[in-house]
């Protein structure tokens, strides 16, 4: 019993430490990312808000559904992250600043990075 009770515990420091890395949006095996629907990697189409593809594996059965609720709400903050990181990639990179005046904006660029400076401080808290 007592065994059963320390292997739970580590599986919950995991959960902990895998937490904080998909809060930044990286996943792993606890948090891991699906497939959705601009999950293509193509860089002029930004994931929809609503459709968060980070969530908590399916191989931890352990973990109790309201657990899991809490779990998955929690790292929809990771998501935007990264599709906030997704954005600022597409502005900075030089796909983005080569469109020019056929379609490349100055104040897409200046928002980019002032996200950037705002992911900034978010990522190194």
């Amino acid at each position: 019993m007592d065994r059963q009770l320390a292997e739970d515990r580590q599986g919950y420091a995991n959960i902990v430490e895998e937490l904080l890395l998909a809060l930044l949006g990286f996943t792993g095996d606890v948090f891991e990312k699906s497939q959705s629907v601009n999950d293509d990697g193509s860089w002029n189409v930004l994931p929809h808000p609503d459709h968060c593809n980070i969530h908590l594996s399916y191989d931890l059965s352990w973990v109790d559904a309201p657990d899991r609720e809490q779990l998955n709400q929690l790292v929809h903050l990771g998501y935007h992250i990264q599709a906030l990181r997704h954005f600022i990639d597409y502005e900075h990179s030089s796909i983005g600043v080569t469109k020019g005046a056929s379609g490349g904006s100055i104040y897409r660029r200046a928002l980019a990075s002032g996200l950037q400076e705002v992911v900034d401080v978010y990522q190194a808290a």
